[in-house]
């Protein structure tokens, strides 16, 4: 299981005014192409239940954490049962996390949770998984907290609220969670779940940035280069796309290819 996170979101080029710097409307072009193929639309969350791709693409929930909450005497279960995923051992992991859940360890029950979610190592539960995710989520736990985002935005197991999904993420960033400062960045662009404020989508979209979420760079660097949220500037939405390329982001490396090609 991978962190999963919205789409990048391109629809800022569309209001992008090609007068000021002439040699980039093709890259004007390039975007407002780019954003028919991967922008969501707004429909998308009434259409939660009937398709698979609504919103968060790269998978249902969070990447398993490997951060270790210390619980005392609780710790060495927990390790062991760490021992034993890594060795492949999941049943043996999911009774051991499971027991010392239900005592309140805040990163079994993010595990055993996640385990819940895929039926071919433990049997499939999502309800319990919830239950889980939002213990651990009430500890602090940021991947807990951006699961239960996860859970809202796509109604996974509750009903569907984007507002709810929007609390749960701004806890998770606000504890450094950079695919949920990435996902705030996005609900504010849009207007989901929230009045769209270009204003605070950069500010989401920077601290994630800052920590190397490639898709926040680019994005960032949009706005840059539109002048939506930020003060229009091409060196450093340049910047940003360079720092997005080289972590392999496509539409980044798109973007540079297309400026590249106009300045020859």
């Amino acid at each position: 299981m991978r962190n999963l996170k919205f789409k990048a979101n391109t629809n800022q080029c569309t209001q992008a005014q090609s007068p000021v710097l002439p040699r980039y409307t093709m890259l004007y072009f390039l975007f407002i192409t780019v954003a028919y193929v991967i922008i969501w639309p707004i429909s998308a969350f009434a259409q939660a239940q009937n398709t698979n791709e609504i919103l968060i693409q790269k998978s249902s929930f969070a990447t398993v954490n490997k951060d270790i909450t210390k619980l005392g005497a609780l710790e060495k279960f927990y390790l062991d049962g760490r021992s034993a995923y890594n060795k492949g051992d999941t049943e043996t992991a999911s009774i051991i996390w499971r027991n010392i859940a239900e005592l309140g360890h805040a990163n079994a029950q993010y595990e055993l949770a996640s385990l819940m979610l895929n039926d071919s190592i433990v049997e499939k539960d999502i309800k319990a998984a919830l239950q889980f995710f939002r213990k651990a989520a009430n500890q602090g736990h940021s991947k807990a907290q951006y699961n239960m985002g996860v859970a809202f935005a796509k109604g996974i197991g509750v009903k569907q609220d984007t507002g709810e999904a929007v609390v749960w993420w701004r806890t998770s960033a606000l504890n450094g969670n950079t695919d949920a400062q990435f996902n705030l960045g996005l609900m504010y662009s849009n207007g989901y779940g929230v009045s769209k404020d270009m204003v605070v989508a950069a500010r989401w979209w920077r601290q994630a940035a800052t920590q190397g979420d490639a898709a926040a760079q680019f994005n960032l660097g949009m706005l840059y280069a539109s002048g939506e949220g930020v003060g229009q500037s091409w060196k450093t939405a340049i910047n940003l796309w360079k720092r997005s390329a080289e972590q392999g982001f496509t539409h980044a490396v798109r973007a540079l290819e297309v400026l590249a090609k106009n300045k020859n």
